[in-house]
């Protein structure tokens, strides 16, 4: 009889049991936000590391290519299309995953086109299909129309690299940066270019472009590499594009 009593003394009844419940459930209300948070804080850490690798790697290719970074894209001797990531791909360790923004589950290079992987394409000289993968990144081509325009670091074709010397402030040049300027389809899925813009007119923001992927991706910012190896993570309206300052072009002041 006391055993019993004693059972029950200890027991929880209902309304305890309803307020542990409730407790849990805050707690899991206040920490899933924080713990969301965490993920895409660490995933754009990720991201901007990644930038970084491919920076170095195109500093890499500069100092073994006469001081050139690498071209945009180019149709080789054998008709094949390449573009800035087949010239870095030996300096990345032939590393696909660090072409892609882990924020990015859509847009993968690492996934590969056409049922081959990323890997077998790059590394195989006569497929023409290195411009059709998908990419985290797009280089930075934003003035270039018709070989006219302020130039950015990456060259259009053989014979127009941009050398180092040519980069006026190379901490004010972007390289490349998150996503890419979809609006011509899946053929030029790796650069930032404008589609509402001649040549050499200033003003130009991520905002206004059609498709443009990625330009928002960490807490509506994006991060960018620098001609010098630097990176940063940017919103649209931090990149200056006017008439005394553009870090879309190796020219610091291509508008006035």
């Amino acid at each position: 009889m006391n055993h019993r009593a004693a059972h029950r003394a200890h027991a929880f009844t209902l309304i305890e049991l309803l307020v542990v419940i409730s407790i849990i459930a805050l707690l899991i209300a206040i920490l899933l936000p924080a713990l969301g948070a965490a993920r895409r804080s660490s995933r754009a850490i990720k991201c901007a590391s990644n930038v970084r690798q491919l920076g170095m790697a195109s500093l890499m290719h500069q100092s073994d290519h006469k001081e050139n970074y690498p071209y945009m894209w180019v149709s080789d001797a054998d008709g094949f299309y390449r573009t800035w990531r087949e010239q870095i791909w030996e300096y990345t360790g032939k590393a696909p995953e660090m072409y892609d923004c882990p924020e990015e589950a859509e847009h993968r290079f690492s996934e590969g086109y056409n049922g081959r992987s990323a890997d077998d394409i790059l590394n195989d000289s006569f497929v023409d299909e290195e411009v059709y993968l998908d990419g985290g990144y797009g280089a930075a081509g934003v003035h270039w129309v018709s070989n006219d325009g302020a130039e950015s670091c990456f060259g259009r074709s053989t014979g127009n690299e941009r050398s180092d010397g040519r980069v006026r402030s190379p901490t004010k040049c972007i390289m490349f940066g998150d996503g890419y300027t979809a609006s011509a389809g899946d053929f030029y899925q790796w650069w930032i270019w404008s589609d509402f813009a001649a040549g050499n007119t200033a003003g130009y923001s991520r905002d206004v472009e059609a498709i443009d992927v990625g330009n928002q991706r960490h807490s509506e910012r994006a991060n960018y590499a620098f001609a010098d190896g630097h990176v940063e993570t940017l919103d649209n309206d931090d990149i200056p594009c006017n008439p005394d300052e553009c870090w879309w072009s190796v020219e610091y002041d291509p508008h006035s």
